[in-house]
C-alpha cells in the first residue's frame, strides 16, 4: 500500500510540474502573439501599437537566409551571414513608424525602383497594406503603359504585391513575423539596436 501510495504521489508531483510548464508556456505565447494582453478587448485596441513602436530603421528578410527543407535539421544561418544580409543594399528593407497606427515598409530589392508598403492598423495584428500599382507592375517587369496589351498579365503577383492584408506579431523588439495575404509567414529581423 505504501508503495502504490509513492507512486501516486510521484504522478501528482509530475503531473503538477507538467502544468507548471504549460503555464510558464502559456505565457509566452501570451506575450509573443498577444503583447501580454490576455483580455481580447485590449488586445485588438493595443497589440498595433506593440507592433508599431520601435519599428523605425533597417531590417532583413532572415527567414530568407533559412533555407531548410527539413525543421529538424540545424538552422544554416550564422551571425557573421546576417550580419553580411545587413550591409547589402538591396536586401535592407526600411520600417517607418508614420502616424500612432500606421507605418511604412520600403523594400529595394530586385531593380532599382524602391517599392514603399504603407500599412495601416485594422484590428489587434492585422493591418491593411497598398503599394503603387504601377510600381508593382514596374518591378514584375511590365511597361505600366502596354501592361493590358501583353498575352500574359500575373495577375496573382500583382495583386499579392499590391496590397491586402497583413498580420503582424513582435516576439521581441528586433523581430516581426509578418504573414501578408495568408500566405507563408516573413521573419524580419532589425539591423541594428533601436536608437
Amino acid at each position: 500500500m505504501k508503495r502504490l501510495v509513492l507512486v501516486l504521489a510521484l504522478l501528482v508531483v509530475s503531473a503538477g510540474s507538467a502544468m507548471a510548464e504549460q503555464i510558464d508556456e502559456y505565457r509566452d505565447a501570451l506575450e509573443a502573439f498577444l503583447g501580454g494582453y490576455s483580455s481580447p478587448n485590449d488586445f485588438v485596441r493595443f497589440y498595433a501599437d506593440k507592433v508599431i513602436t520601435g519599428i523605425d530603421g533597417t531590417w532583413v528578410e532572415i527567414s530568407l537566409l533559412d533555407g531548410r527543407t527539413d525543421p529538424s535539421a540545424p538552422t544554416p544561418m550564422s551571425q557573421p551571414e546576417f550580419e553580411r544580409m545587413c550591409g547589402i543594399a538591396q536586401a535592407q528593407i526600411e520600417m517607418e513608424r508614420t502616424s500612432p497606427l500606421s507605418f511604412t515598409m520600403t523594400r529595394f530589392a530586385k531593380t532599382e525602383v524602391p517599392l514603399t508598403y504603407t500599412f495601416q492598423a485594422m484590428t489587434g495584428a492585422q493591418f491593411a497594406f497598398s503599394a503603387p500599382a504601377d510600381t508593382v507592375i514596374s518591378r514584375l517587369g511590365f511597361d505600366i503603359d502596354k501592361v493590358f496589351d501583353q498575352d500574359m498579365i500575373p495577375w496573382f503577383s500583382f495583386m499579392t504585391g499590391a496590397g491586402g492584408i497583413a498580420t503582424m506579431f513582435a516576439p521581441s523588439p528586433n523581430i516581426r513575423v509578418m504573414i501578408v495575404n495568408q500566405v507563408n509567414p516573413s521573419i524580419f529581423a532589425r539591423c541594428s539596436d533601436p536608437e
